[in-house]
């Protein structure tokens, strides 16, 4: 005597239905696509923050030159050399720099760039004595 499973199909499955292919694509197509934007997002951050590095570094730079002149100005050939790597580092980059006179006390540097994946310019703003 036979005994037949009550769990078992009276036919053989012979592979997946076309809806559960479809599903299980669209499930890994968003996901690579969610994987693929976080991966750019990052790429994005990594580079802002390289630029904002970069942008402090050439603030640092500028006020070690002056605390080495002080208590006479930068000179202009140097000046114009530290706004020419400004221009150079960072894109679009400029910089607006206050350096005190001989009776002032706080020297002011704003470096400005422009992201190219953002609207608005980033911007660094420092005082610093020299």
């Amino acid at each position: 005597m036979r005994v037949s499973d009550p769990f078992s199909l009276s036919r053989r499955q012979t592979g997946a239905l076309l809806p559960e292919v479809l599903a299980a694509s669209g499930i890994l197509a968003m996901g690579v696509l969610g994987l693929v934007l976080s991966q750019s997002r990052a790429s994005m951050d990594l580079r802002a923050m390289h630029e904002r590095l970069e942008a402090r570094f050439l603030v640092m730079d500028l006020a070690e030159q002056s605390r080495a002149y002080h208590p006479a100005a930068l000179p202009a050939g140097r000046l114009a050399a530290w706004r020419a790597r400004v221009a150079d580092r960072l894109p679009r980059g400029e910089a607006r720099v206050d350096l005190p006179g001989p009776a002032g006390s706080i020297a002011s540097v704003t470096v400005t760039w422009h992201d190219p994946d953002q609207g608005e310019p980033a911007t660094l703003q420092t005082r610093f004595q020299p």
